[in-house]
């Protein structure tokens, strides 16, 4: 399958190839065999799943890394420490959540059907998180 999405890059049908879901044992496999390494690997990365070996992995090799549920799948808005840190900036726990994926260098896609929240989860560049709360969030 690969072959011919890499054939389909080389005649110009896309424009990028990659990867979801796979772990560092199977980008391993594939680095080893293809003459295009993936441009994207799609997981599931949230404070409370950071991910932080294969997305390593993944920068090493030029890979780069979008996290679906970043929010946890909603579950971690309420989270104590989310909220408090979100305070300290005027922010909600998701924006938190978002800015942290944003400053270590991974694509986040916040599912929302709400305009407001839209909005909010794209209002998360007028702040940094220290050094501190990125590692507070990492080891959730």
């Amino acid at each position: 399958i690969w072959s011919g999405l890499e054939d389909a890059l080389s005649q110009g049908l896309v424009r990028s190839i990659g990867v979801s879901n796979f772990n560092v044992q199977q980008l391993q496999s594939l680095i080893q065999t293809v003459n295009v390494f993936p441009a994207m690997n799609q997981i599931e990365s949230h404070p409370q799943l950071s991910q932080r070996l294969l997305i390593d992995y993944c920068f090493q090799y030029n890979i780069r890394v979008t996290a679906y549920s970043p929010l946890g799948a909603g579950s971690l808005i309420g989270n104590p420490t989310l909220v408090d840190i979100g305070k300290k900036y005027g922010k909600s726990s998701a924006q938190v959540m978002i800015r942290w994926q944003i400053q270590r260098g991974v694509v986040a896609i916040p599912k929302s059907t709400k305009r407001d929240r839209l909005r909010d989860n794209i209002n998360v560049f007028d702040f940094t998180l220290t050094e501190q709360e990125m590692k507070t969030i990492e080891e959730m």
